[in-house]
C-alpha cells in the first residue's frame, strides 16, 4: 500500500494537481484510434514529467529511478508522483474510466502511456505509479485496517482477473477468499461510477467461483442436467449488494451523499451551505441518540413490544451483536448503519428491564416468562450482573455512535455542535459521569473470604488497562530516528519479540537477521521521524518524534496493537489471578478498540498529535507553543537514507509575535484532564492514565457541552486568535474590544488553573501548588492573569514596533496606554474585582524593551519627510 500523505498535504498539493491535470488533458486529446481506452503515447506526456523542473527526468520511471541525473532530489521527486498519481486518478474519473480504479493496479497500468508506467527497482514486477493512482481510491476508506483490506482486495481481484480458469482448486480458493472481502468493503464512500464497478466485481469474482467450485453442472438419477444450486446462492448474494447499493444511491434522509460535502471547487457560500445543512443531520442523529438511550430505561411498566420475548440469550451473543455494530462503522456516513442490530440491542435491554422489575416486585409469574440471560460460564444471570450487562449495553452503544460522529469533526465549532447535539435529553447532566465511569474506573466487590476482588473497568473488559498503554504508545512510543537518537518507549520493548520482528519483517517484504545490530527489518521497525525539533530560543527542552497519534508506518502500527493486546491480557492476569485463562485474547481486542475509540470521542488523542494531522483545531489548543513554533519559526534539519541532509523550512504561518512563543505552552487541558487528581503529574505532552481521573469532578460546570461549548468555543479559540492575531493600532483601540480580550484571556487562565493545568512555561511564571488543606490565594490566580495579559501587550508592541505598517502613533500609543490603565474599564468575570489591563511595573518593563514611543516618533517622523518630498 502506497502513502500520499496526510490530507492537509493532499489539500496543499491542489493547485499542483490542477496544473497538471491540464496538461495531461492536452496529451490525452489525441488517441489511437484502435484503441480508444488507452491515450496515444507522444511527448506530450515526457512534457507532463518535464513540467516539474528536475534536469534529465522525462518520464515515470525516471521519478522513481534517475538518481544519478543532476541535482536529483528524492523528495522533490517523491512530491512530483503524489501529485501526477492524484492528477491521473481525478482525469480518469472525469473522462469516464473509473472503474478501471476500482478494478485495480493491472487495469489502471494497461490504460496508462508507457511514460507513465514506472517500473520501481523495488518492484519489478508491477507498475508502483499504477498502485499509487489506485490509492487514491484506497485513501476513502477511513480506518487504516479498511484501507488495507480494501488494497489487498484489490490486489486478489487482479490476481484472479489475470490467472484465468484453469488453475483449478487454488484459483477457487483465491476466489472464495476474495469474495468474502470484497463483501466487507462497504460501498458508501464510493460514486455511482465506482458502486457500479463494485457489482461487476462481485459478479465477476462469484461467478469465477462458480466455474472452478462446481467442474460441471450436477446431474439427476436420469442423467438430465439440472440448475446448480450454488449458482443460484451466487446470484442472490449478487442481488443482495446491489439492492444495497440501490438503497445508498437513494440517499437515505441521514446519510451522507457526496455531492452532499465540501469540496474545493465550491464557492464560500456552497461550503457553509453544505457545513450547515450536515450539521442539521448530526443534531437530528443527535437527537435520535437521545431518545433511544431514553427508551433503554422507559419499559418495565407494563408496556411490551410487539416482539415475543427472545429464549435464553448468552453474554457472548450480545457481545458478539455489539461487536459487529462497532467494527461496521467508519466515520459520520455510518451513522444510519446497524438500525436492526440497535434495535435488536434495545429490545434484550428492555426484557432486562422487565426482568429486574419483576424481580423487584417479587412477581414470580412474570419471571418465569421474561428473558433468560447466561453469563459465560452457563450459569444464569442474577439482578446485579444483568443491571451491569444493561449498562455495557447502553454504553457502548453511545459510545459507538459518539465515535463515527466525532470521527469527522475536526474544527471547533462541529466538535461543539457534535458535544450538544449528542447530549439532547441530559437534562441532568450526568450521562458523562456515567460513561467514563463505565470504561474507565475499575469495580470492585468482596468474595467469599471478604477480600476486594477487581472486575475491571466496562463490564469486566478492562478498558482502562487498553487506556492506559494507549497513553504510553502516545507519550513513550520509543523508537530510533535517522540521527541515532535513541529513546526507550514501547517500540524498543516489541523489537526484542523475535516473532513480532518476524511478522513485520514479512508484511515489509524484508528478510530477518534478528541476531544483527544492523538487521533491515527491525532498523525499520525502530526508525521513527522528527516531527519537532528542540530549540534553546524558543524554550523547547526536547526533541518530537513519531508517536502512536501520527504514525504513518501501517504494518507497524499493526503490530504495535497486537503487542499491546497481549500485554493487556499479562497485565489484567497479574492483577487478577482468577482471570488466568478465562479472560480471553478477543476480550483484550474488544478492549483495546474501545479504549480506541473512547479517545477519538473525548478528543484525548489530540492531546499527542504534536503533527497536527487530519486539521485538528484542539490539539492546536493544547499544545499551542508548538503550534505557533512549528507553523512560525520551525526549520527542521532532515537526514534522508543515503545521510543527505534537507532543511525543512518554516511554514511562515501567522502566528502572532515569536517573541512570546516561548512563554505560553498550552490554552487548554484536555478535557478528560480537567478532572485529574490533586496529586497526578498534569500538562502538555504528560501520560494521563485512568487511575488520575477523579471521576466525581464530572458535574453541569465541567462536562462535556460545557467544556468544547462554553469554554473551548467560546472562550478558548477566541483567545487563540487574539494572540496570534495582527498588531493594527486600529484594531486594538476599541474599548470593547479591549473588555473582550481582557476577559477571554482572563478565563482561559482561570479554567486551566481550575483544572491545575500549566498555561506558562514555569521558567517565566509558575503559580505556587495548590494547599490541599485550602485553595490557592485569588490574589495567585489574578497574578497569573495579569501575566498572560502582560504577554499579549509585549507581543502587539513587539510587532507594532518593527513596521510603521500597523498604524501606530505615539499619539495612539499614549491613548492605548491611558486605556490600559484604566482600573475603572475592566472587570474579571472570574473574581469580580475591577483592575488594569496590566501593572506598572509591566508597562514600564515594555517601554524599556521596545521603546514604543521613541520608535512611533521615528515613524511619524520619516512619513513627514516622505510627504514633504513629495510635495516638494
Amino acid at each position: 500500500m502506497e502513502n500520499l500523505g496526510s490530507p492537509q498535504e493532499k489539500a496543499a498539493r491542489r493547485p499542483e494537481i490542477n496544473r497538471v491535470k491540464e496538461l495531461i488533458k492536452v496529451a490525452n486529446s489525441v488517441r489511437q484510434n484502435e484503441d480508444p481506452d488507452r491515450p496515444v503515447m507522444d511527448a506530450g506526456y515526457k512534457d507532463v514529467v518535464r513540467s516539474f523542473g528536475l534536469q534529465g527526468v522525462e518520464t515515470v520511471d525516471d521519478l522513481f529511478n534517475r538518481t544519478d541525473a543532476p541535482n536529483y532530489n528524492p523528495g522533490k521527486a517523491r512530491e512530483a508522483l503524489n501529485v501526477m498519481a492524484t492528477a491521473v486518478y481525478e482525469t480518469m474519473k472525469e473522462e469516464g474510466k473509473g472503474k478501471l480504479v476500482v478494478a485495480g493496479t493491472s487495469s489502471v497500468e494497461k490504460y496508462l502511456p508507457s511514460e507513465f508506467v514506472g517500473r520501481d527497482k523495488g518492484d519489478p514486477e508491477g507498475s508502483r505509479f499504477a498502485s499509487m493512482v489506485v490509492q487514491n481510491f484506497i485513501d476513502k476508506f477511513g480506518t487504516e485496517e479498511k484501507r488495507i483490506e480494501v488494497s489487498n482486495t484489490l490486489e486478489y481481484l487482479d490476481y484472479i482477473k489475470n490467472s484465468g480458469y484453469n488453475r483449478g482448486t487454488f484459483l477457487a480458493e483465491q476466489a472464495d477468499e476474495t469474495y468474502a472481502n470484497l463483501k466487507k468493503i462497504r460501498p458508501n464512500v464510493m460514486d455511482k461510477e465506482e458502486m457500479e464497478a463494485y457489482v461487476k466485481a462481485i459478479d465477476y469474482v462469484s461467478g469465477l467461483k462458480t466455474k472452478n467450485v462446481v467442474a460441471e453442472s450436477p446431474k439427476n438419477k436420469t442423467g438430465e442436467s439440472v440448475e446448480d444450486p450454488k449458482k443460484k446462492i451466487g446470484e442472490k448474494a449478487r442481488q443482495s449488494v446491489e439492492d444495497i447499493i440501490n438503497e445508498k444511491l437513494e440517499k437515505h434522509p441521514l446519510a451522507f451523499d457526496k455531492s452532499e460535502m465540501p469540496s474545493d471547487s465550491d464557492t464560500e457560500e456552497e461550503r457553509e451551505e453544505k457545513l450547515r445543512r450536515r450539521e442539521l443531520k448530526i443534531e437530528k442523529r443527535g437527537e435520535g441518540v437521545a431518545r433511544v438511550l431514553n427508551q433503554f430505561d422507559m419499559r418495565g411498566r407494563g408496556e411490551r413490544s410487539e416482539l415475543e420475548i427472545m429464549g435464553p440469550v448468552s453474554v457472548d451473543e450480545i457481545r458478539h451483536t455489539l461487536k459487529e455494530m462497532e467494527d461496521s462503522g467508519r466515520d459520520v456516513s455510518d451513522l444510519t448503519l446497524n438500525s436492526r442490530k440497535f434495535g435488536k440491542l434495545i429490545d434484550i435491554t428492555n426484557d432486562i428491564n422487565d426482568k429486574i422489575k419483576a424481580i423487584e416486585e417479587g412477581d414470580a409469574e412474570k419471571i418465569e416468562k421474561s428473558i433468560v440471560v447466561l453469563g459465560k460460564n452457563g450459569q444464569v444471570l442474577n439482578k446485579a450482573e444483568m443491571m451491569e450487562l444493561r449498562t455495557e449495553i447502553k454504553m457502548r452503544s453511545f459510545l459507538n455512535d459518539f465515535f463515527l460522529a466525532t470521527s469527522d469533526a475536526h474544527d471547533i465549532e462541529s466538535i461543539a455542535k457534535t458535544m450538544i447535539a449528542f447530549h439532547k435529553g441530559d437534562t441532568d447532566k450526568d450521562w458523562d459521569k456515567m460513561f467514563i465511569s463505565f470504561f474507565l474506573k475499575n469495580t470492585e466487590k468482596k468474595d467469599g473470604d471478604g477480600k476486594l476482588k477487581e472486575l475491571g473497568s466496562a463490564n469486566g473488559l478492562f478498558v482502562d488497562v487498553a487506556w492506559d498503554l494507549r497513553q504510553d504508545a502516545y507519550f513513550n512510543y520509543g523508537g530510533e530516528n535517522v540521527n541515532k537518537d535513541v529513546e526507550s518507549g514501547i517500540l524498543n520493548e516489541i523489537v526484542k519479540r523475535e516473532d513480532l520482528m518476524r511478522e513485520y519483517a514479512r508484511t515489509k517484504g524484508k528478510e530477518l537477521d534478528f541476531n544483527s545490530p544492523k538487521d533491515e527489518a527491525r532498523t525499520s521497525f525502530l526508525k521513527v521521524s522528527l516531527l519537532m525539533g528542540k530549540s534553546k530560543e524558543f524554550k523547547i527542552d526536547k526533541n518530537y518524534y513519531t508517536n502512536l497519534r501520527n504514525d504513518l508506518n501501517l504494518e507497524r502500527k499493526e503490530i504495535v496493537k497486537k503487542y499491546m493486546i497481549e500485554e493487556i491480557v499479562k497485565k489484567v492476569e497479574a492483577k487478577n489471578p482468577d482471570l488466568r485463562g478465562i479472560y480471553t485474547k478477543e476480550e483484550a481486542e474488544r478492549a483495546y478498540e474501545l479504549a480506541r475509540k473512547l479517545s477519538v470521542a473525548t478528543y484525548t488523542d489530540s492531546a499527542a498529535n504534536i503533527a497536527f494531522a487530519d486539521g485538528d483545531d484542539y490539539s492546536e489548543l493544547i499544545l499551542f507553543k508548538a503550534l505557533r513554533y512549528q507553523d512560525g519559526v520551525e526549520v527542521v534539519v532532515e537526514v534522508d537514507d543515503k545521510g543527505v541532509k534537507h532543511r525543512k523550512p518554516a511554514k511562515n504561518k501567522p502566528v502572532g509575535s515569536t517573541e512570546t512563543i516561548k512563554y505560553i505552552e498550552s490554552l487548554t487541558s484536555p478535557w478528560l484532564a480537567t478532572f485529574a487528581k490533586v496529586d497526578a503529574d498534569r500538562g502538555a505532552w504528560k501520560v494521563l492514565r485512568a487511575e488520575d481521573i477523579d471521576i466525581n469532578k464530572i458535574n453541569p460546570k465541567s462536562e462535556s457541552t460545557y467544556h468544547f461549548g462554553s469554554i473551548i468555543l467560546k472562550k478558548v479559540q477566541e483567545a487563540k486568535l487574539i494572540l496570534m492575531s495582527g498588531a493594527s493600532a486600529k484594531d486594538v483601540m476599541d474599548p470593547d474590544k479591549t473588555q473582550k480580550v481582557f476577559e477571554r484571556l482572563s478565563k482561559v487562565v482561570a479554567e486551566a488553573d481550575k483544572a491545575g493545568w500549566n498555561v506558562f512555561n514555569p521558567e517565566y511564571f509558575k503559580l505556587p501548588p495548590v494547599d490541599k488543606d485550602h485553595d490557592r490565594l485569588i490574589e495567585d490566580l489574578v497574578r497569573a492573569q495579569r501575566f498572560m495579559r502582560f504577554v499579549y501587550v509585549m507581543g502587539l508592541l513587539e510587532r507594532a514596533t518593527k513596521t510603521s505598517l500597523y498604524g501606530w502613533t505615539r499619539t495612539t500609543y499614549d491613548e492605548y496606554v491611558k486605556l490600559l490603565m484604566d482600573s475603572g474599564m475592566f472587570t474579571d468575570v472570574n473574581g469580580g474585582q475591577n483592575e488594569k489591563f496590566i501593572s506598572e511595573k509591566q508597562l514600564d518593563w515594555i517601554n524599556g524593551a521596545y521603546r514604543p514611543r521613541q520608535i512611533f516618533d521615528l515613524f511619524e517622523s520619516r512619513e513627514r519627510a516622505k510627504k514633504r518630498k513629495y510635495f516638494r
